[in-house]
């Protein structure tokens, strides 16, 4: 993970002003929550900026929304040069497209002013696995496919860029559904047939004509946006539906959750 110390497009394009800035105190916009590592750099960087420049630089923390809600903040303020922006530079990758509203780019919203710190990710993997590389790791995941679980840090941050709901089809149809998020949550132990909550009114995507023996993608990225369960549902006509297969069915064929990671 990459931090940048970035400054709103327009405030650069004022000379006039380089001379005598700063002139009264400077804020700093973070997307990350008090006390995280990411805080600890941010105040870092202020409080050495505080020293060079004889002025206050105020950290600003504004976490949440996967960098969505820091980096509205940081482009609606005055383009002054008195607000600058620091956040993980992958933010920009899942942004535009988790929230469709808030089309941040660089670099028409926002200048490079330099790079603040480099932190390496890591994988780690309970001992009782049984896996001590990447490698290692990958091929159980493939020959244990759906069983083995992960935590990620939420769809749309910095880590993970887009989630999709595979199917395993079981009967072919010339429409493989129309796929939605469902009305209300249920129970995996209490639901049937009859009480599956009711289709919800957005289409989330489509599947067109689908063949036994397929497995089969569908985009559910913008239902999947924050820790918690999502429930789906498939619309599709009564006299020709497409058939998936379910948790109960044939082993290595329940549907599964593949998560992108940047």
């Amino acid at each position: 993970m990459s931090l940048w110390l970035l400054a709103l497009s327009a405030s650069l394009a004022a000379p006039a002003q380089a001379q005598d800035y700063p002139t009264r105190p400077v804020k700093i916009i973070s997307d990350s929550a008090p006390g995280s590592a990411v805080d600890v750099t941010l105040r870092m960087v202020a409080d050495r900026l505080g020293q060079v420049w004889g002025q206050q630089v105020l950290p600003v923390n504004q976490p949440g929304g996967g960098g969505v809600i820091s980096a509205r903040a940081a482009a609606e303020a005055a383009p002054d040069g008195y607000t600058l922006y620091m956040p993980a530079l992958s933010v920009f990758l899942p942004a535009p497209g988790k929230a469709p509203n808030t089309a941040l780019e660089l670099p028409r919203d926002f200048a490079p002013i330099g790079s603040v710190t480099e932190q390496p990710m890591f994988i780690a993997a309970a001992p009782s696995l049984g896996v001590t590389t990447l490698p290692e790791l990958i091929a159980l995941a493939k020959q244990r496919p759906g069983e083995i679980s992960y935590a990620v840090t939420g769809v749309g941050t910095r880590t993970v860029v887009s989630a999709k709901l595979r199917l395993y089809c079981t009967n072919p149809s010339g429409f493989g559904g129309d796929f939605r998020t469902t009305t209300s949550g249920w129970s995996e132990g209490t639901v049937t047939w009859n009480t599956a909550p009711a289709a919800g009114a957005t289409s989330l995507a489509t599947l067109g004509s689908v063949t036994s023996g397929v497995w089969y993608e569908v985009n559910v990225t913008g239902a999947v946006a924050a820790d918690g369960t999502a429930s789906f549902r498939v619309v599709s006509p009564s006299t020709d539906g497409a058939w998936y297969s379910s948790k109960e069915g044939t082993s290595g064929f329940a549907p599964q959750l593949v998560v992108s990671v940047a």
